[in-house]
Parts: C-alpha cells; sequence; structure tokens
C-alpha cells in the first residue's frame, strides 16, 4: 500500500528525511538508495486543449533526485521515497522550476498479516489489481492528470511471496489482460461514439483526458506493458 504527496512546500521536509536516512544507515534493518536522473520530454499537446497543431508542441527538460529508504522487520517493510525533480520548459511560463513528491508505502508483510488477522478459519480473500513487474514505471501523463504525485502497480511475486510467508494457499489466481485489452477498448469505442454528450456534461477537457487514458490502457494491455490479476487466497 502506498500514498503519495506532490507540494513544492515538501522541499524542506524531503531533504530532511534524505538527512535523516544517511545518519540511520548504520542501523541493522535500515536502508538508503539514492539516485540520479536526467531526462526529456517531448509534446505536441502538454495542456489536452482541442484542436491543437505542431505550433503547440513544446519540450521540458528534466533532473531528478530521489532516494528510497526503509526499515524491514520481520513482519513489515516500509519505505520512504522523497523525490526533488527540477524543470526546465524554454516555450512555457508560470511553470514552478521545482516539484517535490513525498511518497509513503508499507509492504505486502503488513498487508497480508492483517488479512491473516481478519480472516475466519476457512475464510478466503478476493482481490484484483492491475500489475507490472515495474511497479514505480508510470507515466508523467497518469502521475498529473489522473492519479497526482506517484502511484504504483502490484507486483505478483512480491506479493505471493508474502503471502506464502504468512501461510496463505493460493486458491485461484487468473490472468486478465486479454480481458481487460478488449474491454478498454470497447470503453473507448463507446466514449468516443458519445463524445457530443460527454462534452456537453463535463467538457471538452475531461472528454479528451479519459479517451487518452483509456486507449492508452488498451495499448498498455495489448503490449503486455501492463497485466491485470485476479486472485483468491485463502
Amino acid at each position: 500500500m502506498s500514498s503519495s504527496f506532490r507540494s513544492s512546500a515538501a522541499l524542506p521536509a524531503a531533504f530532511a528525511l534524505v538527512a535523516v536516512a544517511v545518519a540511520q544507515t548504520a542501523a541493522g534493518q535500515t536502508y538508503f538508495v539514492p539516485n540520479v536522473e536526467v531526462s526529456s520530454e517531448y509534446h505536441t499537446n502538454r495542456e489536452l486543449t482541442p484542436f491543437s497543431n505542431q505550433k503547440d508542441a513544446t519540450t521540458g527538460y528534466f533532473a531528478t533526485l530521489q532516494a528510497l529508504m526503509g526499515k524491514r522487520t520481520e513482519r513489515s517493510q516500509t519505505e520512504v521515497r522523497p523525490r526533488v525533480r527540477f524543470q526546465e520548459w524554454p516555450d512555457r511560463k508560470g511553470v514552478d522550476p521545482v516539484d517535490a513528491f513525498l511518497d509513503l508505502s508499507t509492504d505486502y508483510r503488513t498487508l497480508t498479516s492483517q488479512y491473516r488477522h481478519l480472516l475466519k478459519p476457512g475464510g478466503r480473500i478476493y482481490f484484483d489489481s492491475a500489475a507490472s513487474d515495474q511497479m514505480y514505471d508510470v507515466s508523467t501523463f497518469i502521475a498529473e492528470h489522473i492519479f497526482p504525485g506517484t502511484t504504483s502497480y502490484l507486483c505478483i511475486s512480491r506479493f505471493l511471496a508474502e503471502a506464502a510467508r504468512q501461510h496463505f494457499e493460493i486458491e485461484l489466481i487468473n490472468n486478465d489482460r486479454t480481458n481487460y485489452k478488449l474491454t478498454t477498448q470497447k470503453w473507448a469505442e463507446r466514449l468516443e461514439s458519445n463524445r457530443d454528450f460527454i462534452v456537453q456534461h463535463v467538457g471538452e477537457w475531461t472528454y479528451r483526458k479519459f479517451r487518452l487514458l483509456i486507449w492508452a490502457c488498451a495499448a498498455m494491455f495489448d503490449l503486455n506493458v501492463v497485466t491485470a490479476y485476479r486472485v483468491v487466497l485463502r
């Protein structure tokens, strides 16, 4: 499970957490992994405005400083990911040059132990989730327009390993990638066929945002970028 906070006001806190983590790396079950990334992005229509053309294209440049820090115990693993992104958009005004994110996540050990605590003898747990081996490889579009901040996918191998530690039996596991691909394709087609009604009620921007989202989901399922699992444990 994870939570995410995104704010320029979080910048001092992010640096403070990094400093604390460095001081604690000597502890046996505490770890600290720094990371620096440099990247660029090219957008033909970053603001998702209707009737845009190539004259609206723009390029952004980024430098990201981040760290993974956490503490492991026999029953849980908690991680904090402060991330500071410096950005420059030469063709755009009013863009904050510094963006700060703070992510807090609790590993599956705590989650599966709670399952064990809540279940009656012989009980079952069902869940479904989008999944990827690259848990934090979420696009800028998702982070900016759908789930502000940072979200993550389910890593099925890690989850099942922790479920086994809690002595759960896997009763059912289905890979629903093909079903979700076909479903999202139909959603996108129906969305487009009802464009006028949707724009009238929620506006052009919202329509365009969800059109991009649903078609992107269909493509990711089709290309095996993400998977959808249904799982039953007992």
